[in-house]
């Protein structure tokens, strides 16, 4: 008689990215501000990236803007551009909202906005391919796409990337894991070649791309971690207010520019 069979291994269940996934990074009880204070360094510096190669977008569209902390940058610019930002989670949307970050809905016409902004989304859909036909469809010529995802070649996934992933264990149990597996709703982390296919398959042009600086600490064992945050983190911050992302491979997240011709 032949033994039963093992059962099914549980399929894990889709994230929801409720008020418990963004309470990771903000305070829903009245911490945006400290929130956003932590990150204004990079969304400046990936303004002032933009602005370079469009000085003054006057229609911008945020896809997956979270708490709204970037869409309250750019409805801050000068030229106070209209700002809409999109986002599945009710959750990121009310906190959004508080942060007063949220402006009138513009329509989704062709050829209808100057910016979109797509910053850590990429990685949460299984079929990127889509987002990016739809960027184009609505950029008007010579507008301009920026999107951000975790690197798969940086220094933290090659010294972490090697442990298992530990999908489903609580986040204060996987601090050891590489950020671009330590959330378990990244789906589509590739190689930067990759997303630069994508982009390409969909018409865009090139700008400028690159990655950022260290900051996924702890990356050493045996070294306390109150060190590794001054040296790495404290280096990332330095290092993107002065340069933004660079030319090279080996930082957490990459990051592109591109154009529609």
């Amino acid at each position: 008689m032949s033994a039963p069979a093992a059962p099914a291994p549980p399929i894990p269940s889709r994230p929801t990215y409720g008020a418990d996934y963004y309470r990771t990074y903000v305070d829903t009880d009245g911490g945006w501000e400290a929130a956003f204070a932590s990150r204004a360094f990079v969304y400046r510096a990936l303004l002032r990236a933009v602005r370079r190669h469009l000085p003054a977008p006057a229609d911008v569209v945020e896809v997956g803007c979270g708490a709204g902390f970037m869409s309250a940058l750019l409805a801050g610019l000068r030229n106070r551009p209209r700002v809409i930002g999109g986002d599945r989670s009710a959750a990121a949307l009310r906190l959004a909202r508080a942060a007063r970050a949220s402006r009138p809905n513009l329509p989704y016409r062709d050829r209808s906005v100057d910016l979109v902004v797509c910053l850590d989304v990429v990685e949460h859909l299984e079929a990127p391919e889509p987002l990016f036909a739809e960027a184009r469809r609505v950029l008007r010529p010579g507008g301009v796409l920026l999107f951000s995802t975790p690197n798969p070649a940086s220094l933290g996934a090659r010294l972490k990337g090697a442990r298992p992933r530990a999908t489903g264990r609580p986040q204060a149990e996987r601090s050891r894991e590489w950020f671009g597996h330590r959330d378990d709703s990244h789906v589509s982390v590739h190689p930067v070649a990759r997303w630069r296919a994508f982009a390409e398959d969909a018409g865009f042009v090139r700008l400028s791309d690159g990655t950022d600086f260290w900051w996924d600490t702890p990356y050493l064992r045996g070294v306390p971690l109150a060190l590794q945050k001054l040296a790495f983190n404290g280096s990332f911050h330095v290092l993107f207010r002065l340069f933004g992302f660079v030319p090279w491979g080996w930082g957490e997240n990459y990051y592109g520019l591109w154009r529609r011709p």
